[in-house]
């Protein structure tokens, strides 16, 4: 990995680059991952939507090489998490989780209706650590 964000030749803006670890790269191709960068010293905030093959690459959408470094901190960050995630696999709910997630399912459409897109639960996301 790169000690500090890249500048490519073609534009002004500072780039992240990261390989993705040799036992998770069949894992991870093809998935979207969303990585979220917060508002920060004038600079507006950010989401880059990245699909990894064998590296992770995109825009920082920063021009300010303090930014960048704080960003790309925040990316590898947010990457070791996804990338711990994967090779932990999935972990069972609690019951507690479970009815945590029936009730924030049911609070969206009003009424459970799993396996519906955009209706209750069928498509809401769990977080890595297995919280609803």
């Amino acid at each position: 990995m790169h000690a500090r964000p890249v500048r490519r030749r073609d534009t002004s803006f500072l780039s992240f680059r990261a390989r993705i670890p040799a036992d998770i790269v069949d894992a991870t191709k093809g998935q979207a991952i969303a990585l979220a960068f917060p508002a920060e010293a004038g600079e507006p905030e950010h989401v880059a939507l990245v699909r990894p093959g064998r590296e992770v690459k995109f825009s920082l959408r920063i021009r300010n090489p303090a930014v960048a470094k704080s960003r790309r901190g925040i990316a590898l960050a947010q990457l070791e998490t996804r990338w711990n995630a994967i090779r932990s696999g999935p972990k069972p709910l609690t019951h507690r989780q479970i009815i945590r997630y029936r009730a924030r399912c049911a609070g969206r459409s009003g009424r459970l209706q799993p396996g519906v897109p955009g209706a209750g639960c069928g498509h809401f996301a769990v977080g890595p650590s297995g919280d609803a």
